[in-house]
């Protein structure tokens, strides 16, 4: 036994320090993250440090997609030059209303809502396959199902400027409703 744990116990030290940017502490922020985007190219979360950012879990076949898609866009272009960063996650948990793989999604929702915030590659925002950056804002946010979980799509996350989650907002909340926060968030 002591030979098997000496040998276990190098790769359990490997595996624990060489994901560092993966596990929240206590003082974490989104910064500490690493996701893919949408074209399956990996995003260190550092490169919003200094934004303010929503996140969001959509779903291209969800019924609420129209409004959503249209109203974040508007977000978007109204405080972009200003410091407004919208991060699009597409999830099909929920439903099976995000069936597409990331191109055809990427097509989809350029196509017919003029999309030009910054869209990722489709996640599980839910249960084992939850990514490490879901999870922490789930922790830092949790609303109010058991542990944090995102009820639906559209489930909005507002992060401050120091990469900390301010605010979550349910799937009915018109992403326009959000207006007043961010414009407080971004600041003069």
């Amino acid at each position: 036994m002591p030979k098997l744990f000496a040998l276990l116990f190098p790769s359990i030290l490997l595996v624990t320090y060489a994901l560092p940017n993966q596990r929240p502490s206590h003082d974490a922020n989104i910064y500490e993250f690493n996701v893919a985007d949408i074209d399956g190219n990996m995003v260190n979360m550092a490169r919003y440090r200094n934004l303010v950012c929503l996140i969001v879990n959509v779903a291209s076949n969800c019924a609420l997609v129209d409004v959503m898609y249209q109203q974040l866009q508007a977000l978007y272009e109204q405080y972009a030059a200003n410091g407004l960063r919208i991060l699009a996650f597409p999830c099909n948990q929920f439903f099976n209303m995000e069936p597409g793989t990331d191109e055809e999604i990427k097509r989809h929702v350029t196509a017919k809502y003029n999309v030009t915030f910054d869209l990722f590659h489709k996640i599980d925002v839910n249960g084992n396959e939850t990514i490490p950056l879901y999870r922490y804002l789930k922790e830092k946010q949790p609303g109010y199902l058991p542990n944090g979980q995102i009820e639906y799509n559209f489930v909005k996350f507002l992060v401050g400027r120091d990469g900390i989650p301010r605010e979550r907002h349910p799937p009915t909340t018109p992403p326009m409703q959000l207006d007043a926060s961010i414009y407080k968030m971004l600041g003069p």
